[in-house]
């Protein structure tokens, strides 16, 4: 089931961003950051699935605490709780893979695509002085689209070679 929602979620946000750039106001950025809250918490409750045993009950409160972030958001512009919701996962990845074995190898696959969103979220920070940088040519914008988009690669290559460990 997480794995389905974790799908569903990164298709979702193609759609959801492609929406918000086609017109940009905070009523569409609703469209873009929601789904990308539904793939941080279906990742996480993934991990908890496969590492610890408890993803499918988790996956339903995490995602619903995802909702509540973009909803809060978008109700008072604090962008706190969303911030917590898409860093938090983060932060705590390469420590809840180093406690928790895994019945599945090829791990490393999910500490590259955690770098690669650590580039793209220094892309975004960057926005300005890329695009200065560059000539005006791209944006740190466009560049975290594009980091991005190696992140989210970096998992099917994992489910494509990885096995059960013995």
């Amino acid at each position: 089931i997480a794995w389905g929602f974790l799908w569903v979620s990164i298709i979702a946000i193609g759609f959801g961003s492609a929406y918000y750039h086609w017109a940009p106001t905070n009523a569409t950025l609703v469209w873009d950051r929601l789904p990308m809250t539904f793939a941080f918490t279906g990742l996480t409750a993934l991990l908890m699935q496969e590492n610890a045993g408890v993803g499918l009950i988790s996956l339903p409160i995490l995602v619903g605490i995802g909702v509540w972030s973009v909803w809060y958001w978008a109700k008072t512009d604090d962008l706190r709780p969303y911030f917590f919701v898409q860093g938090f996962p983060m932060l705590t990845l390469p420590f809840f893979l180093y406690l928790f074995p895994s019945k599945y190898d090829q791990r490393d696959y999910y500490l590259f695509a955690l770098a690669w969103y650590a580039i793209a979220r220094v892309t975004e920070v960057n926005d300005r002085k890329i695009f200065t940088m560059s000539g005006r040519l791209f944006s740190g914008h466009t560049l975290k689209h594009l980091a991005a988009a190696v992140a989210l690669c970096m998992i099917p290559r994992m489910l494509s070679l990885r096995k059960e460990q013995e």
